[in-house]
């Protein structure tokens, strides 16, 4: 067993084990690229560098197009009320995509535009990985400016960003493998190098349970990088298929695209280079247990705490504990999937509350699910009597 110090205590691992690959087959094949599952639990996946539409995936493989006319379209994250931003590689730019699929506005965003983050205040974070350059990583404000926000040192075209509860980005340089740690002012450090072979080192990253996940494009693995950078192989033989089974014995085909569920126990990854017929989905991921904590101390960079009252009629109370300041979406579902609330706060670190009515709402049981800007989130059932 590893042990490493990480968030607020000591962090206990468990090594990788017992985590399971499987298929979400589609009706036909698509060509896409990065992804991100959405407050509606599908699947939005840009189509990629000569592609123009940005593709919606549900969990039965069901495939529609959520918006077109868009300039290679690579990787969507989500903002305020269900809008959706893009960059453009092709098109050099980046996109705004209302809730119903319509492009609402498109900004430049300099050359070869590929992975994106959306902060608290608005703010877009943008890579560029451009064809004959080194890139860079370009704060776009909601007002329209821009400037280069990191760039030099080891950061070398990159491509998929993710950010921690503290507010560090880490980017992966496409074609040799550096992972660059970003302070919030700017200034970087190299953290972790990807051991893939072949011509793309790293595809996009993910951020769940307080690993970083890596896909390796040409390598045909997904790898995981710890909280103090320590690498290994998470899933994958290394020789290019489509098998599905323990994840180390699992075998994928160019793997690009990846998300988090917003419970952080699932991965969705996307295998480009070619059109594909199927989203693999990788389950039974650890999280970072924090234990040996002050009590003066918050435990972890999310917990939501028990509703009060539960069971309820027709108002409870749900309760959370965040160490860090961010962004939170709180989401409440039906028994059957339905969305039935879908909140997005800015909160300071402490504990906060929000106030549930669900008077209009039909008894029986529903699924809260608290999401950290960081990607990391829990869930909770409460009972509506009736």
């Amino acid at each position: 067993m590893k042990i490493w110090l990480f968030l607020l205590g000591m962090a206990v691992i468990a090594p990788v084990r017992g985590q399971q690959v499987s298929s979400i087959l589609l009706e036909e094949n698509v060509e896409m690229d990065g992804l991100i599952q959405g407050p509606d639990r599908a699947l939005y996946c840009g189509g990629g560098w000569n592609r123009s539409q940005i593709h919606r995936i549900t969990q039965d493989g069901s495939r529609s197009v959520h918006a077109s006319g868009l300039g290679g379209p690579i990787q969507p994250v989500f903002g305020e009320e269900d809008t959706l931003y893009v960059t453009n590689w092709s098109g050099n730019s980046l996109s705004t995509v209302s809730p119903e699929g319509d492009v609402l506005d498109t900004r430049p965003a300099g050359t070869g535009p590929h992975g994106l983050l959306r902060l608290e205040n608005g703010d877009l974070l943008v890579s560029r990985n451009p064809v004959s350059s080194a890139g860079d990583i370009r704060r776009l404000r909601p007002d329209g400016s821009q400037e280069i926000w990191a760039s030099g040192g080891s950061i070398n075209r990159p491509g998929g960003m993710v950010r921690d509860a503290e507010g560090f980005v880490y980017a992966g340089n496409v074609y040799d493998g550096q992972i660059t740690r970003i302070s919030p002012d700017g200034t970087h450090e190299p953290f972790a190098t990807i051991p893939s072979v072949g011509q793309y080192k790293i595809g996009q990253m993910a951020l769940a349970g307080g690993f970083i996940y890596a896909t390796a494009l040409s390598g045909h693995r997904v790898y995981r990088v710890s909280p103090d950078g320590e690498v290994e192989v998470f899933a994958g033989t290394g020789t290019q298929g489509q098998l599905d089974g323990p994840a180390l014995e699992a075998r994928f085909r160019h793997p690009n695209g990846i998300c988090a569920s917003s419970e952080g126990d699932t991965l969705f990854v996307i295998e480009t280079l070619a059109s594909t017929d199927r989203v693999r989905v990788i389950t039974g991921l650890e999280q970072v247990s924090v234990s040996g904590r002050n009590d003066n101390t918050l435990p972890g960079v999310i917990e939501l705490l028990p509703a009060a009252p539960n069971p309820f009629n027709p108002a409870t109370r749900i309760r959370w504990r965040q160490a860090t300041p961010g962004e939170i979406r709180l989401l409440v579902y039906d028994i059957s999937g339905g969305l039935r609330m879908n909140v997005i706060r800015d909160q300071g670190a402490g504990e906060h509350s929000l106030h549930l009515d669900a008077g209009a709402w039909p008894g029986g049981l529903y699924l809260v699910h608290l999401v950290h800007a960081s990607g990391l989130g829990e869930t909770q059932k409460v009972l509506l009597l009736k």
